[in-house]
């Protein structure tokens, strides 16, 4: 369309791109490749196949240098969304992963802790019961202060896991967020 023998496209980091033979001849126009502030490089072209180069040559050389720069800058915009897309995925990986992991631990808390604790108090129930129908008010008396001092133990250990539970939002913001 611009009616020359060759055009070189030149983008800064980007080998040079040429259209028709490249060539050391001087170039006859040269667009810049900008969009807003951004100076990309250029679009230079080589002699004219017919005549001169015509104002409406050189107004079609700017646009599409413009055109040009446009679709680099676009380019370079989604090069940059996918980066930021793919750390996004990676972040929210790490979340659930976390997430995932602070559910374990509760679990093992829950299990290894509190579960015990309360099987324990239940075996320690049923030997008082043992104790009641054998009438052994002395024993009775001791596995009941066992009892009482083991179930505020379990209570004790069930509030550290609840401490642990609530929500982040509630130490950050507070109750009426």
């Amino acid at each position: 369309g611009l009616g020359v023998r060759w055009v070189r496209v030149e983008v800064d980091g980007i080998e040079p791109v040429w259209d028709g033979t490249p060539s050391e001849d001087e170039p006859i126009a040269v667009a810049r490749l900008r969009h807003g502030d951004a100076d990309l490089g250029t679009i230079s072209c080589g002699p004219s196949l017919r005549g001169r180069m015509t104002s409406q040559r050189h107004q079609l050389l700017d646009t599409l240098a413009r055109q040009a720069a446009l679709a680099l800058t676009n380019a370079r915009l989604v090069d940059e969304l996918e980066v930021h897309l793919h750390e996004l995925a990676a972040s929210r990986e790490r979340l659930v992963d976390a997430e995932e992991s602070a559910r374990r631990k509760l679990q093992r808390d829950l299990h290894d802790g509190s579960q015990q604790e309360i099987a324990a108090l239940l075996t320690r129930i049923a030997l008082a019961r043992n104790q009641l129908r054998r009438d052994d008010p002395s024993g009775l008396a001791q596995t009941l202060d066992t009892l009482q001092g083991d179930a505020v133990h379990a209570l004790q250990n069930l509030r550290e896991i609840a401490s642990g539970v609530h929500a982040s939002v509630l130490a950050d913001r507070g109750l009426v967020e």
